[in-house]
């Protein structure tokens, strides 16, 4: 979380140091663990776009919770999928308190993780 980018330096730098607390060894990193995959289908072929489920337990600084993403990959090479994940979690659910100081919009309860991910067979 020390790299955690959006489009405003000042409020990265807040939610590092004062949220997340990423500038301590212990908590630089969020966790995500999967425990299912949900409604894969039987079977893809290159070209082939799929949609299911990844289910895991995440865990943001002391805290983790099981949560779930909606996955979307396409197979474009025998050896290789591109995709995408994304997950609406609750702050509250990890104890993300946010300050809200009077000339600044309110923070939502709700923030969405989306991740972009690649994933190409290895030989053994």
């Amino acid at each position: 979380m020390r790299t955690l980018a959006t489009d405003e330096e000042r409020r990265d730098r807040a939610t590092r140091s004062r949220i997340l607390n990423s500038a301590e060894d212990r908590y630089e990193f969020v966790d995500f663990t999967p425990t299912a995959l949900e409604g894969l289908p039987e079977s893809v072929a290159v070209g082939d776009t799929a949609t299911f489920t990844i289910v895991g337990d995440l865990k943001i600084r002391d805290i983790t919770a099981e949560e779930r993403f909606a996955a979307t990959v396409t197979v474009v090479a025998e050896d290789r999928l591109e995709g995408t994940a994304e997950a609406t979690i609750l702050r509250s659910t990890y104890d993300l308190a946010v300050a809200t100081p009077p000339f600044v919009a309110d923070v939502s309860e709700e923030v969405l993780l989306g991740i972009k991910f690649v994933a190409t067979a290895v030989d053994q």
